[in-house]
């Protein structure tokens, strides 16, 4: 019986195919549930970052791209 829903998790791993697997961990110290959930937090924060950063690239050389060639003075 799950006392505390808190310190249960379900992650989905997602592979290049698109096929899904459903994985479940539990732990028994609040604690480490905690540090667990605030670690995946982080890790969210970076990977939207990271994204954020690459559009922001392409965006830049798209525009660069349009401008064509800097001329010389």
């Amino acid at each position: 019986a799950v006392v505390d829903s808190s310190r249960y998790f379900v992650l989905r791993c997602e592979d290049d195919r698109r096929r899904t697997a459903y994985v479940g961990i539990g732990f028994r110290e609040r604690d480490a549930a905690f540090s667990f959930k605030a670690t995946l937090s982080d890790f969210e924060s970076y990977v939207r970052r990271q994204r954020a950063a690459t559009q922001r690239t392409v965006v830049a050389e798209a525009e660069a791209a349009r401008a064509g060639p800097a001329m010389a003075e």
